[in-house]
């Protein structure tokens, strides 16, 4: 699974080990994103994309037609979209959102797909 893990949004120590937990999985291949990347249309590249928890301000680049149109299309094309905390209200509703609580491991979320046992990508 090709995996972005949206590095502006890292808010401490816990976060930065969810992501090297994420990385050291053989399943993913997993890149850092920056909001550069989605502007450069890396979505298309990704079968599930990450936001960690963070304060506002780390989201603040997230809120604008452009990114709120690129999840949408990202996700009608199957892609997933895994959030934690603050970043959830810059990610329109979609069968393929997944919102967890704060400090939620993602790594087993990325690898499952609603009502399945594991997310296969469909890109």
């Amino acid at each position: 699974l090709r995996v972005g893990y949206y590095a502006l949004a890292i808010g401490g120590p816990k976060y930065i080990a969810d992501m090297l937990e994420l990385d050291k999985d053989p399943r993913l291949d997993v890149q850092l994103i920056d909001y550069s990347h989605l502007a450069d249309g890396v979505l298309e590249h990704l079968d599930v994309m990450i936001f960690p928890h963070g304060g506002a301000d780390r989201f603040k680049f997230l809120d604008n037609p452009f990114c709120r149109n690129a999840f949408a299309d990202f996700m009608a094309r199957g892609g997933r979209i895994v959030v934690t905390g603050s970043g959830a209200k810059y990610i329109p509703e979609h069968k393929n959102l997944t919102v967890l609580p704060v400090g939620s491991s993602f790594l087993a979320e990325t690898l499952r797909e609603p009502g399945k046992q594991e997310f296969r990508s469909t890109l």
